[in-house]
C-alpha cells in the first residue's frame, strides 16, 4: 500500500475516482455514495487542479495488488493549528475495506505533523449514515451548519431543497 500526494498528472484518475465514489458514475453505488440527494458531477479535472493550485494536498492510496487509484483525501490549513478534511473517496468496489479509515488516519496524521491539532470537515446532513461513521472515528458534531451551494453546478445539481452541511471536529493528537 502506498499513500502519496498528487499531482497534476492525476487529475483525470481522481475526477474519476470521486466521481464514482460520490455519484456512481458508470459503477455500481457504494454505500458513501449520495445519489439520492445529488445528480451530476461531484468534481472534474478544472476543479482538482484548482484544489492543488491553492496549496490543497490530496493523499492518494494505491494497492500494489491495484495498479489503478483506490482512494484519495484533501487536506489543507484553514488556520495554523485547524485543518480541513475533504473528499475522501474510496473506489466503491473497495469500500467496507478499512481503506477509508487508512486514509482518514493518514489525513490526520498529515495535519498532526505540519502543526495541526485540530480536524475540521462538513457533511451533508443528510448523510447520517457517512457522520456515524465519522463519530466512530472521534469526531463530533459541532452544532454548526454551513449552506448547501445551491445554484453552484460544479458540486452538483441537488434534488432536495433542504440539503445543508454539518460541521464535525476531532482534536488530533500530538505528534510522536
Amino acid at each position: 500500500m502506498t499513500i502519496i500526494p498528487a499531482t497534476v498528472a492525476d487529475l483525470e484518475d481522481l475526477s474519476s475516482l470521486v466521481n464514482a465514489a460520490y455519484r456512481a458514475h458508470g459503477r455500481p453505488a457504494g454505500w458513501t455514495s449520495e445519489t439520492e440527494l445529488i445528480t451530476g458531477s461531484r468534481t472534474n479535472p478544472a476543479s482538482v487542479r484548482a484544489m492543488l493550485e491553492r496549496g490543497v494536498t490530496i493523499l492518494l492510496l494505491r494497492l500494489a495488488d491495484y495498479d489503478s487509484l483506490c482512494g484519495c483525501v484533501a487536506v489543507e490549513p484553514h488556520t495554523s493549528s485547524t485543518w480541513h478534511i475533504s473528499m475522501l473517496a474510496i473506489d466503491p468496489g473497495r469500500q467496507a475495506s478499512g481503506l477509508g479509515s487508512v486514509l482518514l488516519t493518514a489525513a490526520e496524521k498529515y495535519a498532526t505533523a505540519r502543526g495541526g491539532t485540530l480536524a475540521h470537515m462538513t457533511v451533508i446532513q443528510a448523510r447520517e449514515s457517512l457522520i456515524a461513521w465519522y463519530e466512530r472515528h472521534g469526531y463530533r458534531r459541532t452544532g454548526e451548519t454551513e449552506p448547501f451551494p445551491y445554484g453552484d453546478e460544479s458540486v452538483g445539481i441537488p434534488l432536495r431543497a433542504d440539503l445543508h452541511f454539518v460541521v464535525l471536529e476531532k482534536s488530533l493528537p500530538e505528534p510522536n
